[in-house]
């Protein structure tokens, strides 16, 4: 089973989801992704990925076993928001 990682600064102006094979520690490949990849989900049964684009207001959706992006579901809160407004996490104070 593999173990699926974001990855931004690391490689550079061409953002990509890291897979690294727990068993081995190593990198079992790059798959392109839109910008600022920072949270992800895999989804029971491990066949699909879900990547958060903090700066695109979308979430990638992959075929975790092709390796390939299937879809970009759009997440911005208004359709004429600008890329990047839509907050990617939430903090509570209490």
């Amino acid at each position: 089973m593999n173990h699926v990682t974001a990855c931004t600064s690391v490689c550079g102006v061409r953002p990509k989801v890291v897979v690294i094979d727990s068993r081995s520690s190593r990198s079992g490949g790059r798959w392109k992704s839109e910008e600022h990849p920072n949270e992800i989900l895999l989804a029971r049964g491990g066949k699909v990925l879900y990547v958060a684009n903090a700066n695109r207001n979308s979430v990638s959706v992959f075929d975790a076993e092709a390796g390939k992006a299937v879809e970009v579901i759009g997440t911005a809160i208004d359709p004429r928001a600008p890329s990047g407004s839509t907050p990617s996490s939430r903090r509570a104070d209490g």
